[in-house]
């Protein structure tokens, strides 16, 4: 059972490693953004404070929810319409479109929001505490596990070395030993067997 939860726990790491990698490989190269939400214009796919993965890409398409530079601040709309390099877009809950923005000014597609990206984010330390409290634990009950198996295969050593060993000689002269007492039981019973007979 422990092997087995050792052995999860080996996989999530490896997993959050990569996750982490590709996140930071991302980030160097400008490709994925992290923001809060601080409006509640895109409700209610978006909420206020959800927080938004942001995936640069070469191309964005009517119906996408994207990310754009405004008057020194960042604007998360879906884009209604596609003109060149014209493009409007419009919060869900808004009954007005924006002002036709550049494609140069997108940041990115959103691509994740809320849900288990907000527990990730506003739980990040008391998650990595739990799941390494959790693989320190399964290894300590990994290790006393190796601990017994090897204790109990010493101890089953040290009863076969305090066991005689018996040579092949030794074998043959127990077995004369029996045959001889197996002899001597079969005359004393022909000899009972005699006496009967006389007396009789």
């Amino acid at each position: 059972m422990s092997k087995g939860i050792h052995r999860l726990f080996d996989i999530i790491f490896i997993a959050i490693i990569v996750i982490l990698l590709g996140y930071f490989a991302l980030r160097v190269t400008n490709k994925v953004e992290i923001y809060n939400v601080k409006t509640g214009s895109m409700e209610a796919k978006i909420h206020v404070g959800d927080y938004i993965l942001i995936l640069k890409k070469s191309r964005y398409d009517i119906g996408d929810v994207i990310t754009f530079a405004s008057n020194n601040s960042y604007v998360t709309h879906r884009i209604v319409r596609i003109n060149g390099d014209k493009i409007t877009t419009k919060g869900d809950a808004n009954n007005t479109e924006d002002e036709t923005i550049s494609s140069s000014s997108i940041v990115g597609k959103v691509i994740l929001s809320g849900g288990i990206l907000n527990i990730i984010i506003n739980y990040k330390y008391a998650l990595a505490g739990i799941v390494l409290s959790l693989y320190l634990l399964s290894c300590y009950f990994e290790s006393r596990k190796k601990e017994k198996s090897s204790l109990a295969e010493s101890e089953n050593k040290e009863l076969k070395s305090q066991q005689p060993d018996v040579t092949e000689e030794d074998s043959d002269e127990i077995q004369e030993e029996v045959e001889e007492k197996k002899k001597e039981t079969s005359k004393e019973k022909n000899t009972k067997k005699t006496k009967k007979k006389i007396e009789g």
